[in-house]
């Protein structure tokens, strides 16, 4: 699936996050922040291209927002990014996505829709996200399929 950016600022008044599901030591935050952006005025500012296109490594639905995981740059881990930000390119879905219907862990997720680490373990997408070593080689892996 691709996207094609029309836009770089997302209307919000809320950082979207997820609940770490597992204990934490006192010195680490509890919460994952996710969708990572500039804040400006009434919203947040994307790292993203206008007019250009981006492929799509899952689709999620998190607190009644739809999300595209987007890696905006090689070099840095993927982010969910707002759908709202772009318009469908090409709508094929690849052969090997799953469907996940919410996370006992995080019950803000209505679905992700993905290859099967992201997808289904809640664990290893947080990993992707923060940029973890292991997490991120799986993804990377993953990636080269698309």
């Amino acid at each position: 699936m691709k996207v094609k950016c029309v836009t770089k600022k997302h209307i919000t008044d809320t950082a979207p996050c997820f609940i770490k599901p597992y204990s934490v030591p006192k010195n680490i935050d509890y919460f994952v922040t996710f969708s990572f952006g500039t804040g400006v005025d009434g919203g947040v500012e994307y790292p993203l291209f206008v007019g250009a296109e981006y492929t799509v490594y899952g689709i999620m639905v998190h607190d009644h927002i739809m999300y595209y995981l987007i890696s905006y740059e090689e070099a840095c881990p993927p982010d969910w990014i707002p759908s709202s930000l772009f318009q469908v390119s090409d709508c094929s879905i690849p052969y090997f996505w799953v469907f996940q219907n919410g996370f006992k862990e995080n019950d803000e997720i209505l679905f992700i829709i993905s290859h099967y680490e992201i997808a289904t373990d809640f664990c290893h997408m947080l990993g992707v996200l923060q940029g973890y070593s292991s997490d991120d080689k799986k993804f990377r892996k993953a990636m080269s399929e698309y």
